[in-house]
């Protein structure tokens, strides 16, 4: 959604104090948390700021006193209250997670929405049901009971049988990501560098019930059904060499798995520069 630059944006206004009190109490009973936390995820001094997306969408984002974005509505859902990612890495078990693998993560910043593919664990509860707010992650392989800081924040878009039984489709519709346009309204501060631990979601710690993890059965890498990558052309992406790596990876196995093996045994050896450009069809490989 905002992976262009916003425009019409308004000049940053105040909000009242009772506006900024209703605003707190939505966000308590909302998420069931204590005054206290309210407080840090509606500070005092907020302000609102009118915008209209590439897509002519038109909402309002909260701004801290400092200028981050905390949260948004737009005209589809103005009375939801979607929280950012700044917000997240205040409370960061506001929202359910969803992880996915770090190859991933550029790819949604890239605009693209979760698919079911990508998902490696669902944190899930008895409420978790479409199309609610979730979080991504990034899957944390060498510690599987912890994972990264949420990264992105969108919809749930099918329900916990689908993700269990794996298969094709999108899992999230992705509403916000870190470093996209409406994140570089606000300090544009790296995320931060944490493990964070899995635990119950959406429950108060008295009488909390634990969520338990989802695993999808043979998670298989980002891809569409004819191997092509996800991944947009995005000026202000830049991937690691370890993650031009993983992606180069997933593409050679992806197409391996799809097109190579139906391929006549004629047709081998197959040169490598014979095999990037006409089976593993994923620019980002390409230019590495």
């Amino acid at each position: 959604m905002f992976k262009k630059p916003l425009s019409n944006l308004k000049t940053s206004a105040p909000l009242r104090s009772s506006d900024r009190r209703k605003l707190k109490q939505r966000v308590i009973a909302t998420y069931n948390i204590s005054p206290e936390i309210g407080d840090v995820l509606v500070p005092e001094g907020l302000m609102s700021r009118r915008f209209v997306t590439n897509m002519n969408i038109q909402g309002v984002a909260y701004l801290s006193p400092d200028g981050d974005p905390l949260r948004f509505s737009i005209e589809k859902g103005a009375d939801e209250l979607i929280p950012t990612v700044y917000t997240l890495w205040k409370k960061y078990h506001l929202l359910p997670c969803i992880t996915t693998p770090a190859a991933v993560i550029p790819v949604l910043m890239g605009g693209a929405d979760l698919t079911i593919p990508g998902v490696v664990q669902v944190l899930s509860s008895q409420t978790m049901v479409p199309p609610q707010l979730v979080a991504i992650a990034q899957y944390n392989k060498d510690f599987p009971t912890t994972h990264g800081p949420p990264l992105a924040v969108g919809h749930l878009a099918v329900d916990l049988g689908s993700l269990k039984a794996g298969g094709k489709g999108k899992a999230v519709h992705v509403l916000h990501s870190w470093k996209d346009c409406l994140f570089s309204v606000g300090s544009k501060v790296d995320h931060p560098e944490v493990l964070v631990e899995i635990r119950e979601v959406g429950k108060s710690n008295e009488g909390a019930e634990t969520d338990h993890l989802v695993q999808p059965s043979d998670p298989a890498p980002p891809f569409s059904k004819e191997g092509e990558c996800h991944l947009d052309p995005c000026d202000d992406v830049a991937l690691t060499r370890t993650e031009v790596s993983m992606i180069l990876c997933d593409a050679v196995l992806q197409a391996i798995r799809s097109t190579v093996k139906s391929l006549p045994t004629a047709s081998f050896p197959i040169p490598v520069g014979t095999f990037y450009s006409s089976f593993s069809n994923c620019t980002a490989c390409e230019s590495a």
